[in-house]
């Protein structure tokens, strides 16, 4: 794997240098001074920018800032210190123009998927899995009290999820915080507890949400015209109503969403054949 960079924009490439893919994809468009790529991960790449320090690795879809107690200040070189002992104690190192060097610990890396896990109505008990570096600790907490999870790790590895009835059979949502040591950006999944499986599964099948995630306006469409839609009902996490819209019976509604912010919101879906829920993740 080769990686280079040209004024703001980022390239890889997968044979050596014959072709290049472009993957600045959300970085801002500053001057970038230098680039790390940390071999002990899963294409873990430092970008020195001359507004500090940006990260990203293969299983993120968005480079993140990396500046946390850092100027922002021209960085001119990265380098790595890779503990041979205690992997968590490994640094990268910056050198900068003006203000001297710095150090943080290795960006700490950890997802849990799938990003939604829907359950029926009943109480049970679901998997999540963990793809996490080598070496970084991790723990998780949820913010609903019907859902408890249980476990922790280090690396690769799973939790569960255990969930009580919802005796009134209305869509709630436990927001699952995946947090990893060290790391400035804990990651969250989703447990909806929706429709009994097999009543309006139908439903699901017809309905088609994008894109998703957006930066705001999103589309939705019914395949079936027998299945119209009927109106939108969209909530955050914990059940608060941002916005109720009558659809008319479309089959194609679309939805503005720009002016709320980044972070996941519930989709309710009514259509002529029932109702379906789906998340719907704000990037901007």
């Amino acid at each position: 794997m080769v990686f280079a960079t040209s004024g703001y924009k980022v390239y890889r490439s997968a044979n050596k240098g014959l072709n290049w893919t472009d993957i600045s994809q959300n970085l801002p468009q500053i001057t970038i001074n230098s680039i790390a790529y940390d071999t002990n991960t899963n294409e873990g790449l430092y970008i020195g920018t001359i507004f500090g320090v940006f990260y990203k690795n293969a299983g993120m879809t968005e480079w993140v800032e990396y500046s946390t107690n850092l100027p922002k200040v021209s960085v001119r070189d990265l380098k790595f210190y890779h503990d041979p002992v205690d992997p968590s104690k490994s640094l990268v190192k910056a050198a900068t123009y003006g203000r001297g060097l710095w150090q943080a610990p290795l960006y700490s890396y950890a997802d849990a998927m799938p990003e939604v896990q829907k359950v029926n109505f009943d109480s049970g008990t679901v998997v999540f899995n963990v793809v996490a570096t080598n070496g970084i600790n991790w723990n998780v907490s949820s913010d609903a009290s019907w859902c408890t999870v249980t476990g922790s790790g280090s690396g690769n590895g799973t939790f569960m999820a255990k969930y009580t009835e919802q005796a009134e059979h209305q869509t709630r949502s436990a927001k699952i915080t995946l947090t990893p040591d060290g790391s400035q950006l804990p990651q969250t999944v989703t447990l909806l507890q929706t429709y009994p499986q097999g009543i309006e599964e139908n439903v699901a099948s017809l309905i088609r949400i994008y894109p998703n995630p957006t930066p705001g306006r999103f589309t939705i469409e019914s395949k079936d015209q027998n299945n119209r839609i009927l109106s939108v009902l969209i909530t955050d996490l914990s059940g608060k109503k941002i916005r109720s819209l009558a659809a008319g019976h479309e089959l194609v509604f679309q939805i503005d969403l720009s002016n709320c912010d980044q972070g996941s919101y519930l989709v309710t879906i009514e259509t002529g054949k029932g109702s379906e829920t789906r998340v719907v993740k704000i990037a901007k």
